[in-house]
């Protein structure tokens, strides 16, 4: 999860251009699709097994055209089955638990046309 976030905050201070603040990218949520099939695939080893089921990705730049390098943030959500034979011990009682991994980078934007 948390190499997932990573991937995804890494794309992401790249690839967004919410606020038309990345003159070589596409316009707003358009690259959303490839920064979450980015963070899928950092995690397509647990994903294949059943470890982790569910992923949820959230991207939110709060970068502008006046200020280009602000956060963008990635939040990872994900359910975990813990298969281990003392699996309700180390998950708080449950088979499953709720994970989430937040991850952020400077927006790599421009204020330029």
């Amino acid at each position: 999860m948390k190499h997932g976030a990573i991937v995804g905050a890494r794309a992401a201070a790249v690839m967004t251009n919410s606020h038309n603040n990345t003159p070589d990218q596409k316009g707003k949520g358009l690259n959303d699709g490839e920064i979450k099939q980015g963070v899928i695939l950092a995690m397509a080893n647990w994903v294949a097994s059943g470890a982790l089921t569910n992923p949820t990705v959230t991207i939110t730049d709060t970068s502008s055209y006046d200020d280009p390098y602000n956060w963008v943030t990635v939040e990872v959500h994900a359910t975990y089955h813990c298969d281990l034979p003392m699996a309700p011990l180390a998950c708080g009682g449950s088979r499953t638990k709720e994970l989430i991994e937040t991850k952020r980078m400077p927006h790599q934007g421009a204020n330029y046309k």
